[in-house]
């Protein structure tokens, strides 16, 4: 979910009644992160069944499938509408959830009813657990039907669900994506070297990889060539999990050759002022000439299976095939850009 930032109270020339605007305007914020009215459930809803022009839904009757959710078609019976400011329409995958945020008009607040800011639909970047729905304090209010629009339980019920339709394979978009994008990074490195990771998903939780671009303004930490990155929560408790400010943190650093020794930030308590986070080293391992690292960002008294999986899990191989990364190219590709649920309908 995203929080807006609302303008700045312009200056008046009388001192007194700018000051009390000043304080009416942070009391107003503090209230709302719009710093004007919310969506509303129901406003949530109507935005992705038709639509979104201006900031607002499309009126009743009318439909733009470029920025109606429901054009992804179906995904779950079970949702969530969660109007915290913007919109969150969260779906039940069963051991998981996966979660739709409206997008921003990029137009500054304050927000009125009439333009509650909203304009399209944006996919999540991965699965959550189940707790998530808790965290942003949701519950489930609504039901899809087959055609992929929502109706809110307190106004109704959906039409019965034909046997035929499926929910669509989400987690396989989001892995095929991650493969993709770890060939993509190997192919950044020196001649002869190779990145590594846990695959495409380890513990639940897709991969965020990134080969050092010094230039690019956001280099690999601890002077490493290549980053996997793992939000990790299947197995490990809330506390250790992606949930909170505590969230565990798995990366896995390679290195183009044989380290003698760890690097400094790495060798001792971190620092975040040396390595940029507060890392804790879990396993260092060599492989093809390479020194691989693995450390982890918060989470305490980790379970030993932790580390054997990391282990058993370390692989240069992007998880698929070329054949299959290029078969199903134009298949994630759909529209919009990557939705893993085909192609938009016209």
């Amino acid at each position: 979910m995203r929080v807006r930032p609302t303008n700045p109270i312009r200056a008046f020339p009388r001192l007194v009644v700018g000051t009390l605007l000043a304080a009416l305007g942070l009391f107003g914020a503090a209230c709302n992160p719009f710093g004007g009215s919310e969506a509303t459930p129901e406003v949530c809803v109507d935005a992705w069944n038709r639509g979104t022009k201006d900031g607002a839904p499309y009126p009743e009757g009318s439909l733009d499938p470029s920025t109606a959710g429901m054009s992804y078609g179906f995904i779950s019976r079970r949702a969530a509408v969660v109007s915290n400011g913007d919109c969150d329409i969260v779906f039940d995958l069963g051991n998981e959830v996966y979660e739709f945020d409206s997008g921003s008009t990029g137009e500054p607040a304050p927000f009125t009813p009439s333009n509650p800011g909203l304009s399209g639909w944006l996919p999540g970047q991965d699965i959550q657990p189940p707790e998530y729905l808790d965290l942003i304090g949701g519950s489930w209010n609504a039901c899809q039907n087959g055609d992929g629009t929502l109706v809110l339980l307190s106004e109704g019920a959906c039409t019965p669900l034909d046997p035929g339709v499926r929910p669509p394979p989400i987690t396989g978009w989001l892995d095929r994506k991650a493969a993709r994008n770890f060939v993509a990074g190997r192919k950044m490195m020196s001649r002869n070297k190779v990145g590594f990771w846990l695959g495409p998903r380890f513990r639940a939780a897709v991969a965020e990889v990134q080969a050092d671009r010094p230039r690019s303004g956001n280099p690999v930490p601890a002077g490493a060539a290549f980053e996997a990155v793992y939000y990790a929560w299947r197995g490990l408790r809330p506390t250790e999990s992606r949930l909170g400010r505590r969230r565990l943190r798995i990366t896995v650093l390679t290195y183009t050759g044989h380290l003698k020794r760890l690097p400094r930030c790495l060798d001792r308590i971190p620092s975040p002022s040396r390595c940029g986070e507060p890392f804790r080293p879990l396993l260092r391992l060599e492989r093809k000439g390479q020194t691989v690292i693995v450390v982890a960002t918060n989470g305490n008294r980790l379970p030993a299976s932790l580390i054997t999986d990391i282990r058993r899990s370390l692989t240069s191989r992007p998880g698929y095939s070329q054949a299959e990364l290029e078969a199903t190219e134009h298949q994630d590709s759909g529209l919009p850009a990557g939705s893993p649920f085909g192609r938009r309908r016209a």
